[in-house]
């Protein structure tokens, strides 16, 4: 499972610091802030250290249990070890995404646009079978391993999204039968790539989150953007992956209301709109990519 794996990651920068003889027993809070520092001066930041103090605080409840360690769980947290966290919101146009795309070697390139045109994390991306994908079909198979959701079929909606995982399939070079190799370096090819391309640097997640910045705009609905990424809910979306452009959430607004607005009367009934009264379409609102020609409008 993915999740152990995540686990036994940040276990292993444990060892890797306070040594793996240390005894279970001996760890304190001065341990605790010993490795904080250390991390920090990794580069790495609070966030990130924090997920790894919560793993270790995981594993010492488990040998509290057993009798291995006597130590307060709640005065483990040096006071400074902040968990506030403000997610991120950067999410690619169009443009942006292929001029990265236009930076990257071929077999990076399939990575990225498998990534931006499924929505597919980076470790559901490279188990990626050339099987999964039937171009009548309309559906990408996304073998997604964190929780029962993530394994899922995508639906191909957008014609930029079916340019880019036709583009994936073309330039796909896994072998016996997988689509992708192994991306180990993706953090950094991605850093240099936007550098060449002369856009902000992105990172993997933030192409998921571009999948599904790109369907919101183009009006499709929470609940189905939130299936397609592997969600149980919208929870994440409206925190993390949702954040869209208010200027692209009034066009969302404007292009999903029925012709009819509130009747004067103070009822709920619904009015017809004037004629001359038509909500207009912001032109210079920023469009992150061309979506769908828009619904046609009821005859009234």
């Amino acid at each position: 499972m993915a999740t152990h794996s995540c686990y036994l990651v940040k276990w292993g920068h444990w060892l890797r610091l306070i040594g793996a003889g240390t005894a279970v027993s001996t760890i304190t809070v001065m341990t605790v802030r010993a490795f904080v520092a250390a991390r920090r001066d990794e580069g790495m930041s609070d966030h990130t250290i924090m997920k790894e103090f919560t793993a270790l605080r995981c594993a010492l409840r488990h040998a509290r249990d057993a009798g291995l360690w006597e130590g307060d769980l709640a005065a483990l947290k040096p006071a400074d070890l902040s968990s506030d966290y403000l997610p991120k919101k950067r999410a690619l146009s169009l443009a942006e995404a292929r001029a990265l795309l236009a930076q990257l070697k071929p077999k990076r390139r399939a990575a990225v646009a498998l990534m931006l045109g499924t929505g597919s994390e980076v470790g559901a991306a490279e188990r990626t079978e050339r099987v999964d994908y039937e171009r009548t079909s309309g559906l990408v198979h996304v073998r997604g391993s964190k929780t029962n959701d993530r394994d899922r079929f995508v639906p191909v909606v957008l014609p930029e999204c079916q340019e880019l995982i036709d583009l994936a399939w073309t330039l796909g070079t896994g072998r016996r039968g997988m689509l992708l190799s192994r991306w180990a370096s993706c953090w950094r090819d991605l850093k240099v790539a936007c550098r060449r391309a002369g856009i902000p640097r992105c990172s993997a997640h933030d192409l998921r989150r571009t999948f599904a910045h790109w369907h919101l705009i183009a009006g499709c609905s929470f609940e189905d953007v939130a299936r397609a990424m592997g969600h149980a809910s919208t929870a994440m979306l409206f925190s993390v992956y949702g954040k869209i452009h208010p200027a692209a959430q009034r066009k969302r607004m404007v292009s999903s209301i029925i012709p009819y607005s509130l009747d004067a009367s103070g009822t709920d009934a619904l009015a017809p709109h004037p004629v001359d009264s038509e909500v207009p379409v912001d032109d210079d609102a920023p469009a992150a990519m061309t979506v769908a020609p828009s619904r046609p409008q009821r005859k009234r």
